[in-house]
């Protein structure tokens, strides 16, 4: 019996190891970065490759997407509203 036990802690053990610590908020801010990426390299890729929204326009909304909107994405917890005490 005590043999049974242990298998079944070491299962559940296994399961919580691997869960997804992301949420759907966090998938919807990776998709708006992906978006925002998407915008930038259209951008990028206009006719006139010396045109100010080639060479500064994009850049600055590729940064956005990458070094903004992808590390939030990952770092982002949401707070639930049943945790807040009303004062």
């Amino acid at each position: 019996m005590a043999q049974k036990s242990k298998r079944s802690s070491q299962s559940k053990r296994k399961i919580e190891l691997f869960s997804i610590p992301l949420t759907r908020h966090n998938f919807i801010i990776f998709a708006i970065g992906i978006l925002l990426i998407f915008i930038g390299f259209v951008v990028m890729t206009m006719p006139t490759w010396d045109s100010s929204a080639s060479l500064f326009v994009s850049p600055i909304i590729l940064g956005i997407g990458y070094f903004l909107i992808f590390p939030y994405g990952i770092l982002a917890k949401r707070t639930s509203r049943s945790n807040k005490v009303p004062q």
